[in-house]
């Protein structure tokens, strides 16, 4: 993602996730997964940022025979790194009576630069899915419960705020090939946040083989802030997806509208299992 390029330095992010289910004998109506996901984030000229890597254990349930619904309880916990960089960074004490001197002191001193700190995150989901293309899922979770110090000058005080995060997506037909997916997602860290929410229209091209090639087009709105226009594809096991809020905050005179894109890559890893064919010797040859 990158974010703000007309108006500062852009804020970079890179997100990178792997999951799967875990085998487990002995286990008839529920299942284990596990992952993990790497994060790495820049902003500013100080290019603050932070790398993460969480690891994801969950746990599902089936509640019902036919497996219509589903609920699970996940965990995200991890260690992370935030830094900053004062190299671009000017100071008061650098201004010589004249004219800003970069050659002249700046007269801070910083301890450290960078910081070590562990995140911890539980979540619940409920999944719905009486058929395949009507499905719906609504899901909770608190980031950040263990409130990680984020003081590089070592102030107990300076900690993350616990954050969170109630969401929600559904998926019917409207045509026999299409499908409507409304969504929304709100966040509250402290006295911060944002409400995400719109639908996106799936056109399905083709099935074949259990594999779906769909195009998707979507309009969604964040409150105060952003529409978000969105687009994807669904070719085999690959996703392809692109997003670009159109800015339209306070913000808007010096962005010009432009906020930032987004690049998406799925690819989901299959295992068939192979079909044995059973022959059967016509008794008219006997």
């Amino acid at each position: 993602r990158n974010q703000w390029n007309s108006v500062t330095l852009p804020y970079k992010t890179i997100s990178l996730s792997y999951d799967r289910p875990i085998a487990m004998k002995g286990l008839k109506n529920a299942s284990f997964g596990g992952g993990i996901v790497v994060n790495n984030d820049k902003a500013g000229d100080s290019r603050m940022g932070v790398f993460q890597v969480n690891m994801i254990f969950n746990y599902i349930r089936k509640m019902s025979k036919d497996s219509v619904h589903l609920l699970s309880a996940g965990l995200s916990a991890g260690v992370g790194q935030r830094s900053f960089n004062t190299t671009n960074l000017s100071f008061d004490d650098q201004w010589n009576g004249d004219s800003y001197d970069p050659n002249m002191s700046t007269g801070e001193n910083f301890d450290r630069t960078a910081l070590i700190f562990y995140d911890i995150t539980p979540g619940i989901d409920w999944y719905y899915k009486p058929t395949q293309r009507l499905k719906g899922n609504l899901g909770i979770s608190f980031a950040h419960v263990n409130r990680p110090n984020m003081s590089f000058m070592n102030n107990a005080d300076i900690s993350l705020h616990p954050k969170t995060t109630i969401h929600a997506k559904m998926q019917f037909p409207v045509h026999k090939e299409i499908d409507v997916l409304p969504s929304f997602i709100y966040e509250k860290q402290n006295q911060y946040h944002e409400f995400i929410t719109g639908a996106s229209v799936k056109y399905i091209m083709a099935t074949k083989y259990g594999y779906n090639s769909a195009f998707y087009l979507g309009t969604y709105l964040r409150f105060g802030d952003a529409v978000i226009l969105s687009t994807g594809v669904d070719f085999k096991d690959f996703h392809f997806g692109f997003s670009y809020d159109i800015n339209t905050s306070g913000l808007k005179p010096a962005s010009n509208g432009r906020g930032g894109f987004e690049l998406s890559l799925v690819y989901i890893l299959r295992k068939f299992i192979p079909i044995n064919e059973h022959k059967h010797i016509c008794p008219v040859y006997l």
